[in-house]
Parts: C-alpha cells; structure tokens; sequence
C-alpha cells in the first residue's frame, strides 16, 4: 500500500472514524438539538464513506475486476468476489445510497436516520476498510516477490 494517495486515504478514514466515535457517544436528544453535531456527523460520515469507495475502486482496479457503474457496485462488486463478506453487500450498498443522499439530497436528510445510521454502522465501515487494506496491502507483498 506505498501510494501516497491509498495511505492518505487510510489515515484520514482512521481520523474520522475518531470523530465519529466520539459523536456516537452522544445521546440522540443531544444531536437532535444540535446542528453543528448533526452537519459534523453527516460531513464525517460522507468523507468516510467516500473513502471506503476509493479504496474499494482503487482495489477493483488493482485485481483487474469488472468496472462499477455505481458507488453500490464498487461495494456489490467487492462482496462477489469475496474481498468483503456477501452478507454485508446489501448494507454496504445502502452506505453508498447514503453517500449520494449526503452528496446530492442534503436538503431532506432525516437526522434521526444519520444517528441511527452514526450508532449502529461504524463497526460495519471499520471492519470494510480493515478487510480492502488487508487486501492492497496483499498486493503489495505479491509485488515484492
């Protein structure tokens, strides 16, 4: 995993993950509340979201899988091809739904969905970026050889 762009990547996806540990650890009274918890949160989690489908593309690139038309292909793509567990796919394709309706709907965000979605998804995105470096880090090793 040299590229600097994959390792810059993976650094700041582990700093907001940080952050929105830290907010998940608000009650949903608070966030309801506060704006500046709720933009953090859905800022947080598009950029994080965003990266886990870089890494994911730049890995279908890199083993010369079949091209996505989607966001949700890049994650259904990963799952076929056993990169990701298939019993994940159909949540991690709603992850990147969730990315294009933090990108492109953002004037009818339910916030109670982008708390609900920030307590209960961020084992689930950490475990997805463990398992797509475990595997360009994979590569990497091959290429040594």
């Amino acid at each position: 995993m040299k590229e600097k762009g994959v390792i810059e990547r993976v650094n700041r996806f582990y700093e907001y993950l940080g952050l929105l540990e830290d907010l998940a650890q608000k009650d949903l009274d608070t966030f309801m509340k506060s704006p500046y918890l709720q933009l953090s949160a859905e800022r947080l989690l598009h950029l994080s979201i965003e990266i886990l489908l870089d890494l994911g593309n730049y890995l279908i690139n890199a083993l010369s899988l079949p091209k996505p038309s989607t966001y949700a292909e890049i994650f259904k793509i990963l799952c076929e091809h056993d990169i990701l567990p298939r019993d994940m796919m159909n949540s991690l394709m709603d992850m990147a739904r969730f990315r294009n309706v933090l990108v492109h709907g953002y004037i009818a965000i339910d916030k109670k969905r982008v708390y609900e979605i920030l307590v209960d998804n961020l084992d689930m995105l950490k475990y997805t970026a463990e398992k797509i470096i475990y595997r360009l880090d994979e590569l990497e090793e091959k290429k040594k050889r």
